[in-house]
């Protein structure tokens, strides 16, 4: 090296040297040169003997203040030094720069401006962005001619606070429970059972898990089955059994779009506990939030753990494979999309692919999303983007609307961990199909092989047989819907309350405005509460101004409609028009809450909505009051706009001044918006989840027969039956027509043969647009004008739209799927579409004049 060097120091005493336009730090002396430094010969030529001082450098231009800094080479190979240097640099640390050093600015950051393995464009375009969002000025116009120009951004920086207000995450450590650490990004905690088995408990979220929400079928976020078996893989080797023999895949793990889902994984305790040769394993998910009492767990994988040691066989060190024909992957996730898979970014690790007769070949790369590949066996988008292949190649026999999707996995072994980079090849698997419950499922076999960039393997599949499955059946789900089925289906049901204790509002100030039929004026007075009365809410609010009044906490209307009507009786003596007491009664309560909400004075206050008869509590009872019924939906919509301030109280159909009194007090103090007052006790609306046990609530269908629904009593459209039918004995083959037999009211009679195109009552006029008489009296006293216009505003029109594959049967109208037998656990559901008409109405609502069914 010293020839080498005093043949430098021979070559730069022959250029001419001049001083510097910009500071230069020394690898030398890791300090700012000087001019001296920089024109002697010497200086250059001890580059070649002596150490390079990188460290002492970057520590002095983090010291002056430097901010950015920006790599120019074929690679980044020095970025990751400079941002180590960095991290751990404090500017204080050397008391004689410590003068010269400007206060701590932005973070530092350093650049790559090229990349191996990387486009050298979108690498430097990166870059130059970067640092421009640094502050750093860049000659745009060098790198981007005219015609192009630079478009103005708004004159503030762009808003990135988020507004959302997200729950806080509450948790703790495993330990804390008696558990230990999963040791998993899905999987929280590990607990090992006394028989041997063991338990994993995780939860799964967009929110906590975003990259999730980048796999999807037919826009519904799956959980990726290559996330399941990785589960079982981690799972098992914490049980000392990593080997997967086999899992299948039974239901799909959904996600919802708010919210999360518990997820259980078991392992069963070994068969011998010297040898334990094979465990079995479930994976189950429920809702998370459900009741601890609700046994709704899914299972969404079953499968079978052994200690067979991995034999891989592939030998991909030869890259591309030799003779294989390179596949355009340009267009493949726009094509996957279309056929609908929707993989996101964080799925989209699909390089390049080849093929070589039937064998494929892919090379795939974990997306930059994913970071975390520390804790995972194998990363599920790395796995689930090797078998994207597959998804582009469609077997014959597909369904044109559907995707083929992973179904069993047999042989699954991971030979090592951490790859980010994967070499691939798919090729036919002789394997018999699989099956559940004695049943063939059919599909695709195939066997994968993974290696990392140099051929050395990281995983092996045996076996993978794929299944074709219809888009339908992922577009169902609404949205929330985790799809367990646990929380779909509820009922309202009124629950008693105990009396509140709020002695403060008993000495409050309380007004009355309105009519006051039910006397509250003079029973919250007799129950001691300071009370006033006022003909509205406008004389209220001038006695305020005028001083004879205070601003009052509560504030109680009444809407009380007469005559009473009930759905079981005909229409009273002082008969109205239903429809104009309907809008009229809506019109007053809404001018009534829009003023109390303007008026700032009554801010703090509540108001009380107090009805009679207009809402059900208890089975059997009536709604008396149809038109007050309407203001309970009205102020449902104003309590949702305006939390805490209104509240709903019914009270029965022959109320006590006092007694309402008693029952308001107490429905205050309580607290709740819903109220109703039935013998002196208070209930409020819930919903209850129906449940599996028998509650009434259930079909029961006749044993060993044929049935369909039917409406038991004429009248009413609740309570529909399962009625015997003889016709559906034996299925569709009998020859017997799943229509026959409808008599009155949706039941069945002996020998009828009505035509499937007609209404099964007589009565009813089949034209959904039924035009009825317009001068059918339906009581003496009252001239009910029936005109189908009788309400612009009412549309009792109903639209049914049902699935163009789907067509009309049960018992109104001709068989669905004629000629095929019912199965074991299969039911035949026919739907047939009608108008709903007014006289309908009328005769549900029980007050149509003599016998007659909807």
């Amino acid at each position: 090296m010293d020839q080498a060097a005093d043949e430098l120091v021979h070559v730069t005493e022959q250029l001419t040297h001049h001083q510097p336009t910009i500071p230069l730090i020394s690898n030398l002396t890791g300090t700012l040169t000087t001019d001296d430094e920089l024109a002697s010969p010497d200086y250059w030529a001890r580059h070649i003997r002596q150490a390079v001082r990188f460290h002492d450098g970057i520590t002095t231009l983090r010291r002056h203040g430097v901010t950015t800094y920006l790599e120019l080479g074929p690679d980044a190979a020095l970025t990751p030094m400079i941002t180590e240097i960095l991290a751990s640099e404090d500017p204080s640390a050397d008391p004689a720069d410590s003068a010269e050093a400007p206060p701590r600015t932005p973070t530092p950051v350093a650049i790559g401006t090229l990349r191996r393995s990387r486009p050298e464009s979108s690498t430097l375009l990166t870059a130059l962005a970067t640092a421009h969002t640094r502050g750093v000025p860049i000659d745009w116009a060098a790198l981007f001619p005219a015609p192009a120009r630079p478009v103005p951004l708004p004159t503030y920086p762009f808003q990135r606070k988020p507004y959302w207000l997200d729950a806080p995450v509450l948790g703790g450590a495993a330990g804390d429970f008696g558990m230990g650490a999963a040791d998993h990004p899905l999987l929280g905690a590990v607990t090992e059972l006394a028989d041997g088995g063991y338990l994993f408990t995780g939860r799964l979220s967009p929110t906590v898990h975003p990259w999730l929400a980048d796999h999807a079928v037919a826009e519904t976020v799956v959980v990726p089955g290559a996330a399941l078996v990785e589960l079982a893989i981690h799972a098992g080797d914490r049980a000392g059994c990593g080997h997967l023999q086999e899992l299948l895949l039974q239901q799909p793990l959904l996600l919802p779009e708010h919210g999360a889902v518990q997820v259980q994984l078991t392992i069963s305790p070994p068969t011998n506990d010297d040898q334990p040769n094979a465990r079995s394993v479930t994976i189950r998910s429920r809702p998370a939030g459900t009741d601890s009492g609700d046994t709704g767990w899914t299972v969404h994988a079953t499968g079978t753990l052994t200690t067979e040691p991995g034999n891989p066989t592939a030998d991909l060190t030869v890259w591309p494979p030799a003779g294989a024909e390179t596949i355009d992957l340009a267009q493949g996730y726009p094509e996957l999309a279309e056929r609908g898979y929707h993989y996101g970014p964080a799925f989209q690790g699909l390089h390049a692919a080849w093929q070589d007769d039937d064998h494929l070949y892919a090379e795939v790369h974990l997306p930059d999303q994913q970071t975390d590949t520390e804790h995972f066996g194998i990363h599920p988008a790395l796995l689930d983007a090797a078998l994207h292949l597959l998804a582009l190649h469609t077997p014959e026999g597909a369904p044109e609307d559907g995707v083929w999707l992973p179904f069993a996995w047999e042989g699954v072994h991971l030979h090592a961990t951490g790859a980010t980079a994967v070499r691939v090849r798919l090729a036919p698997a002789s394997q018999a199909d699989p099956e559940v419950d004695g049943q063939p499922m059919g599909g695709q076999a195939v066997a994968v092989d993974i290696t990392d960039l140099t051929g050395a393997p990281v995983a092996s599949v045996r076996s993978l047989t794929m299944r074709p499955a219809s888009t339908r059946q992922w577009a169902a789900p609404t949205r929330g819907d985790t799809g367990t089925g646990a929380d779909r289906l509820f009922r309202l049901e009124w629950t008693l309350l105990p009396a509140g204790t709020d002695t403060a509002l008993a000495t409050a100030g309380w007004a009355v405005v309105g009519s006051d039929e039910l006397g509250l004026t003079v029973g919250l007075d007799a129950t001691h509460v300071p009370v006033g009365g006022h003909p509205d809410l406008n004389a209220l609010n001038e006695a305020i101004d005028n001083a004879a009044a205070v601003v009052p906490d509560v504030i109680v209307a009444s809407f009380i409609s007469s005559p009473v009507r009930t759905l079981g009786g005909h229409l009273g003596d002082a008969a109205h028009d239903v429809v104009d007491e309907v809008h009229a009664v809506a019109e007053a309560v809404l001018a009534l809450v829009q003023d109390w909400l303007a008026d700032e004075r009554h801010a703090s206050g509540r108001l009380v909505v107090v009805t009679r008869s207009a809402v059900a509590v208890r089975p059997g009872e009536d709604v008396a009051d149809l038109a007050a019924a309407t203001v309970w939906g009205l102020i449902r919509s104003a309590q949702n706009e305006h939390p805490d301030r209104i509240v709903l109280f019914d009270c029965p159909a022959d109320p006590t001044g006092t007694g309402v009194a008693d029952g308001l007090v107490a429905a205050v103090a309580g607290g709740h918006s819903q109220l109703a007052l039935r013998n002196g006790e208070l209930y409020t609306p819930r919903l209850a989840r129906l449940a599996d046990a028998d509650n009434g609530d259930t079909l029961a269908l006749p044993a060993g027969q044929g049935w369909c629904l039917g409406v038991p009593v004429p009248g009413s459209i609740d309570g529909l039956v399962a009625v015997p039918h003889e016709g559906l004995q034996g299925g569709p083959e009998s020859g017997a027509d799943p229509g026959a037999g409808l008599g009155e009211g949706g039941g069945l009679e002996d020998g009828a043969d009505p035509d499937p195109d007609l209404d099964p009552d007589p009565d009813l006029d089949p034209d959904p647009d039924l035009d009825l008489d317009p001068d059918l009296d339906l009581d003496p006293d009252l001239d009910l004008d029936l005109d189908p216009d009788l309400d612009p505003d009412l549309d009792l029109d109903l639209d049914l739209d049902l699935d163009p594959d789907l067509g009309a049967g049960g018992c109104g109208g001709g068989g669905v799927g004629a000629g095929q037998v019912l199965g074991a656990g299969q039911v035949r559901v026919g739907v047939r579409a009608a108008g709903v008409n007014f006289r309908d109405v009328l005769i549900t609502l029980g007050v149509y004049p003599g016998a007659a069914t909807i």
